[in-house]
């Protein structure tokens, strides 16, 4: 008997580095998950949401609506990877602190078992 493997969808919050024309990380994901046999999961329509490069505060202020609107239909995320633009936390570590845990607590209470990862490039200058 063949185990079906459990179907995952992954929302991105990110930046350039998570999605762009030289980078795509869902793709990535997607390909990794056909390889480990999880066919078309939902894993493999991993989703980048509305627009790279905007700090978490903008989500978190949701002025457009346009996150609630992005989220109204999608029960099934399982996964979310919130990703800054790289310099930006380290401008205002209080500002990015605050709408990390802000948005953590949006999503936790539209998808209360969800996996929140945060992960974060640092800028950098070349020497």
């Amino acid at each position: 008997m063949t185990t079906k493997s459990p179907v995952t969808t992954t929302l991105f919050l990110g930046n350039s580095f998570t999605k762009s024309s030289k980078y795509d990380i869902p793709s990535e994901i997607d390909k990794l998950a056909a390889k480990l046999g999880m066919g078309h999961t939902s894993l493999a329509e991993s989703k980048i949401c509305i627009r790279s490069g905007m700090p978490f505060a903008f989500y978190l202020n949701d002025k457009g609506g346009k996150l609630a609107e992005y989220l109204k239909d999608k029960s099934d995320v399982t996964h979310i990877v919130l990703q800054e633009p790289s310099c930006k936390p380290w401008r205002n570590p209080t500002k990015f602190r605050e709408a990390v845990l802000g948005l953590m607590s949006k999503f936790r209470k539209q998808y209360p078992t969800c996996k929140i990862v945060l992960y974060q490039t640092q800028c950098w200058t070349e020497l």
